[in-house]
């Protein structure tokens, strides 16, 4: 490892961090624009149904997986702020072209593209900002760089709304496409600088790095949590007498961005494997509470213990995984754990929405909650195998990919 525990502390929020931060969050910002406005183009102007929503606004989840082990590939051939760059004239490629697209199956293509474009960006910002700090600071700038991607993706729709209101849906897509190119010029002044590369260099195949593969299914079984709240909570407090879901997704928000900014530096102190074990536990508490809760109050409450498992779970085991890769594949490890973010996004709402149409909105929470602890089991089974070897070999490690040398 090219850090120790014994390296300086080094400041967290510098150029090198607010660059890829800042990209990240215009992007995000116009991915969420992107959002509201997606089911009622298809469904108002294209004609299509129920189900063409559902995977055109999921299909992005396909591509933000295919792409995931080629992006260590990428970084090391063109350089993670180049990527960036390239990802936010896609992105806006993406955006615009929807407005325009007269068919579901042409959406659902640019979809892909965003998807790719989300992907790339994200593992390319964290691979900018891990590398500028020691090892024992991981947990604190992956807690500080999620902000970006968050506050983006959320502020984004109540953008985006009043313009699909009063002008329509192809000037929303127009506008995040606009918003998109302001993350490449965020990025524009550290792509310009070609990156230095090794020519003696291996040149780097696509790869799955399969140390991080057990922390992401942890991640990934957490992650369902989320997902069923975005997808079922205006539904259950219906149930519970209450029409106004806007405020538990906003209390939902504050907490997760009080808890990973003010608590930026908890992974680092308590250590990335007690961050994940306390995290988890915290997020099976508060779906349980909420599976159970007899009154919306008693959700509001729930969502305090959840929200914080939810916001230090992700920057806990990712450090986890940094921390125990070789440098010459950390950004592997990275694309490979966060892939999971992706597939529980895409494939956990369809196993979540199946418990709910079995046997209702309480049993569903109930059974991330049970998930969560699952990923608790599986997280004690890979300490326990992985204690004696903090250090992993970087041969063994990695699990290659089909050759993309086109040389």
């Amino acid at each position: 490892m090219s850090t120790t525990a014994e390296t300086p502390p080094t400041r967290i929020v510098d150029g090198a961090f607010l660059a890829p931060a800042t990209a990240l969050f215009f992007f995000f910002f116009a991915f969420g624009m992107v959002l509201p406005v997606l089911p009622i183009y298809i469904t108002d102007t294209l004609g299509g149904s129920d189900l063409a929503v559902g995977i055109v606004v999921g299909i992005t989840a396909v591509s933000a997986v295919a792409i995931r082990p080629w992006i260590p590939a990428g970084i090391q051939r063109w350089g993670a702020a180049r990527l960036i760059a390239a990802c936010g004239i896609l992105g806006a490629i993406s955006f615009i072209f929807s407005g325009l697209i007269g068919s579901t199956a042409g959406l659902s293509g640019l979809r892909l593209i965003a998807g790719v474009s989300q992907a790339v960006i994200m593992v390319a910002a964290l691979i900018i900002v891990s590398s500028s700090v020691s090892d024992t600071q991981q947990g604190q700038v992956v807690s500080y760089l999620s902000v970006a991607p968050y506050m983006g993706i959320g502020l984004g729709p109540v953008v985006s709304q009043p313009i699909l209101e009063n002008y329509g849906a192809t000037w929303a897509f127009a506008a995040a496409g606009v918003v998109s190119l302001v993350a490449t010029a965020a990025i524009s002044p550290s792509a310009i600088r070609r990156p230095e590369r090794d020519m003696h260099a291996p040149r780097t195949k696509p790869e799955i790095y399969l140390p991080a593969l057990v922390p992401g299914v942890v991640l990934m079984l957490g992650i369902l949590g989320p997902v069923a709240l975005s997808t079922f909570m205006p539904l259950y407090i219906g149930d519970l007498g209450s029409n106004s879901p806007q405020w538990i997704f906003l209390g939902y928000s504050a907490v997760i961005l009080a808890a990973r900014i003010l608590g930026g530096r908890i992974p680092d102190r308590l250590g990335a494997m007690t961050t994940g074990v306390s995290s988890t536990l915290l997020i099976s508490a508060g779906l349980t509470g909420i599976a159970i809760a007899p009154s919306v109050a008693v959700v509001y409450l729930a969502l305090v213990p959840f929200g914080i498992g939810i916001a230090l779970q992700y920057p806990g085991l990712l450090a986890l995984v940094i921390s125990r890769a070789p440098d010459e594949h950390r950004s592997a490890a990275i694309s490979t754990f966060t892939m999971f973010f992706d597939i529980a996004s895409g494939l956990g709402a369809v196993l979540i929405g199946v418990a709910a149409m079995i046997a209702g909105y309480r049993v569903a929470f109930a059974v991330c909650a049970a998930a969560a602890l699952l990923g608790l089991i599986l997280l004690f089974l890979y300490a326990s195998a992985t204690e004696h070897h903090s250090e992993p070999r970087s041969e063994a490690a990695v699990h290659p990919g089909p050759d993309s040398d086109n040389s």
